[in-house]
């Protein structure tokens, strides 16, 4: 969820990133309603700049979009980054 653990109406300022494993359609099984089964995994945190379309917190037609920055918790993304710097300045 998109909002505060304790201040109703606001938006948390990091959310999780989600990795979509498995996604299964299921509309034969609900009388043509259209529905997914899906398996995810938490693979990091994201910093939230800007909600791209604050009206669908209330309408609930689509997900909410954001527009943010992964935080790097790893050091990994950080390291990448560096040694592809690196990689440029050599060619």
């Amino acid at each position: 969820s998109m909002s505060h653990p304790s201040e109703e109406g606001r938006f948390a300022q990091v959310g999780v990133l989600f990795s979509l494993e498995e996604l299964k359609e299921v509309s034969e099984m609900t009388a043509d309603q259209v529905k997914y089964i899906c398996n995810h995994r938490v693979t990091g945190r994201v910093k939230l700049h800007k909600v791209l379309n604050p009206e669908q917190w209330e309408k609930r037609e689509t997900y909410l979009k954001v527009k943010g920055t992964i935080i790097d918790d790893t050091g990994f993304l950080s390291k990448k980054i560096e040694d592809n710097d690196r990689e440029d300045d050599e060619t």
